[in-house]
């Protein structure tokens, strides 16, 4: 580009909103007397408001109540952006030492009035001064610092300076006059120095005069001058300030001359650059010492001195042109102080100064800034040619949402800029929505606004735990949180406000919720599978009879009769579990039998001797048969054995009576045998009704029958034969 001038110029209009606006400041403590030295990572104790009175003490607090007594104090206490205030009068003394802070945002100085009845101030760092005064008749000295005037500041009793007070080289120097009263104004120094570049802004208030270089000194630099607002009342040089000696001549001014005594110059490019909104008053018809100058202000011009007035648009050069120069004209009668006789006229404006209109539109509809001006007077070549900026869309930035400051647009340039590239600043350009770029050029601006959307979200990564039992809905999503939303039918979401919850089988549906910075993500599907069905056995003897499934918490109706078991059905069978209801946990349920029981009752003689209770197919326990007089000769015997009782039993006692003592033959028990016995035993065969025969002696031969074999034997035995007759009863 041919030139820099402009984006400095804006630079310091955004340096000027940024430090008129506020700020929060996170400090730490240190010894408050501490040296700083920014250099290191020392971070002070700091204050957002300081006060400093000359009735106060650096002991206090530095409150309203408590101010602190040296400004020295004041600038070490003060927070980054916070505001110095000054009560009443105080005067800068000579050892003055400005904490040297930089990096820090402005801070504003203000209230009552600062002193310079006997020393210069010189700044430390950037500072605002507003609704303050500052008198005394000295300098103050910007030392290469951000300072600013804003509005209530009055500086017109003192010479304000860019540059350092002791003439050290400077990478740049920013003086702004955004409101108040000043004097004289001098972007540069008053001794002999570098600066690379002079910034003098002028955006309100009303100054004096204005000069971009040095007060009596040469200054090796660049300078820019621009006025864009605010009012001029004396004189506008660009260059630096020499003074001259005026010789008045006979009778007044006629035969008057005027010889400098030095010739200060700035080697460099020099810029006065006018809008207009500027108010320039040097076009007194009176001849006095008032001027209209980008070049020093002397009569011989330099020609290391390359300068230029620029008017930005063609109504600021209408409302100047007539007022560059004094309007006095060569040889006529002014004032003591006419400058015209000593070559600073209208002619030598024209031909040492540069004179451009600058034209600029903007479109704020097309979103363009078109450029183009022409050389009115001068010799230097047309310095701006045509050229549009167009404020578009790079395609291949992202507008989607990323926590960060989003800057999509670019300025697509057409031509040649006379200046530096344009600046594109934003607004809401943050979060979703609606963001606006500004693109701004030499003063003008245009803006375009875009849409940021809101950013993509993936999928949430979840995984489950099934449900353990059917029914229990118990199953489990890992990985939900707060930030989400859950669905049952993919459709229908609701947040998720508890991520320990649990759930029944099925298939579901996840997703990350849209926030203020985010779009919705997709969904995961995730599936909880059924768990196991809950069990109830049921075992009869130690056989499975069943095995019936429920779900947790179900009630079971289909219950199984229970298997009969043979001499176990006295009492009906039962199962052990009667309630199957709410069932939470597998189940064993057993057949309870009840074994039959059975009396078996012993009775001997009529007389029961024992009753016993007996378990089915166990036996009974015989007792003793008690003795019966005349039948003990055969031991008496149960009739019937009490072993595998399956039924009621009665067990009677068997008694076998003694046999009484007899003669054998003797068939009528008289004790003799003889033919009476064979009578009777004839008779007893034969059928006759004999009452008196002795039964168990009429079994004669012992066979177990009484017949006519008894009879022969008997007469065989009365006859004296020799043969044996049976000596055992018959019992019959």
């Amino acid at each position: 580009m041919k030139r820099s001038i402009f984006s400095k110029i804006l630079a310091l209009i955004l340096c000027l909103i940024l430090a008129l606006s506020s700020f929060t400041v996170n400090v730490f403590a240190l010894d408050e007397d501490a040296d700083i030295d920014m250099g290191d990572d020392v971070i002070i104790e700091t204050l957002k408001e300081v006060y400093v009175s000359a009735s106060g003490s650096d002991s206090n607090a530095g409150t309203e109540a408590a101010p602190f007594a040296t400004l020295a104090k004041a600038t070490k206490r003060v927070a980054s952006g916070g505001t110095i205030h000054i009560v009443g009068t105080f005067t800068v003394p000579a050892d003055l030492n400005w904490a040297d802070r930089t990096n820090i945002l402005p801070v504003t100085v203000t209230g009552g009035t600062l002193s310079l009845a006997s020393n210069d101030l010189v700044i430390g760092f950037n500072v605002i001064f507003k609704d303050i005064t500052i008198n005394g008749g000295k300098a103050l000295y910007a030392n290469g610092n951000d300072v600013t005037f804003a509005s209530g500041a009055n500086a017109s009793a003192v010479t304000v300076y860019g540059g350092s007070k002791s003439g050290e080289t400077l990478e740049s120097t920013n003086l702004t006059i955004a409101g108040g009263t000043l004097g004289t104004v001098y972007g540069g120094s008053s001794v002999a120095c570098t600066i690379n570049q002079v910034n003098l802004t002028i955006t309100s208030g009303t100054v004096s005069s204005v000069f971009g270089g040095n007060n009596a000194s040469s200054l090796t630099g660049n300078v820019t001058v621009f006025i864009n607002g605010g009012t001029i009342s004396d004189s506008i040089f660009g260059g630096c300030y020499n003074n001259y000696t005026y010789k008045s001549g006979y009778f007044g001014n006629i035969g008057a001359s005027i010889s400098w005594d030095t010739s200060y110059y700035v080697t460099g490019k020099v810029d006065v650059i006018v809008s207009e909104n500027a108010t320039i008053n040097t076009n007194s018809s009176s001849g006095t010492d008032k001027a209209f100058f980008a070049h020093s202000r002397h009569k011989t011009l330099s020609a290391n001195e390359d300068t230029s007035i620029i008017f930005t648009s063609q109504t600021a050069y209408n409302n100047n042109s007539s007022k560059l120069g004094t309007k006095t004209s060569k040889g006529s009668y002014g004032t003591s102080n006419n400058l015209a006789g000593a070559g600073m006229g209208t002619d030598a404006a024209s031909s040492a100064d540069n004179i451009h209109i600058h034209g600029l539109t903007a479109d704020d509809t097309a979103d363009t800034i078109t450029e183009g001006c022409n050389v009115t007077v001068g010799t230097e070549a047309d310095p701006c040619d045509s050229a549009t900026i167009t404020l578009t869309l790079n395609k291949k930035a992202s507008l989607v949402y990323t926590g960060a400051e989003i800057a999509p647009m670019i300025a697509d340039v057409t031509g040649t800029l006379t200046y530096d590239e344009p600046i594109i600043t934003y607004s809401n350009n943050v979060n979703p929505g609606t963001a606006t770029a500004t693109m701004s050029y030499a003063g003008l601006s245009v803006s375009k606004e875009f849409t940021i959307t809101k950013a993509n979200q993936n999928a949430p990564v979840l995984n489950v735990i099934d449900e353990s039992i059917s029914g229990r809905a118990d199953g489990e999503i890992i990985g939900l949180t707060t930030k989400m939303e859950i669905s049952t039918d993919g459709v229908t979401f609701n947040a998720v406000t508890d991520t320990t919850a649990t759930f029944a089988p099925g298939t579901y549906y996840v997703r990350y919720a849209e926030t203020d910075y985010a779009k919705v993500s997709e969904s995961t599907t995730v599936v909880i599978e059924a768990g196991r069905m809950l069990t109830v056995t049921f075992i009869a003897d130690g056989a499975e009879v069943a095995v019936k499934e429920v779900t947790y918490g179900a009630t079971l109706t289909d219950i199984p009769a229970v298997p009969a078991k043979v001499g176990y059905d006295k009492v009906a069978p039962y199962w052990d579990v009667t309630d199957f209801a709410n069932i939470t946990s597998d189940v064993t349920v057993n057949a309870v039998y009840t074994i039959n029981t059975y009396t078996v009752t012993y009775i001997a003689d009529g007389v029961t001797i024992s009753t016993q209770t007996v378990n089915y197919g166990d036996n009974a326990v015989a007792p003793e048969i008690p003795a019966k007089d005349g039948y003990t000769e055969t031991a008496p015997y149960w009739d019937a054995e009490a072993t595998n009782v399956t039924a009621d039993l009665t067990i009677n006692a068997v008694y076998t009576k003694d046999l009484p003592k007899i003669t054998p033959a003797d068939t009528d028990n008289d004790g003799n045998v003889n033919l009476n016995d064979l009578i009777t035993l004839a008779q007893y065969v034969a059928g006759w009704n004999n009452a008196d025969a002795y039964v168990p002696a009429l079994d004669i031969n012992g066979d177990k029958a009484i017949d006519l074999l008894d009879v022969n034997l008997l007469a065989q035995y009365l006859a004296g034969w020799d043969v044996e007759i049976s000596t055992a009863p018959y019992v019959g």
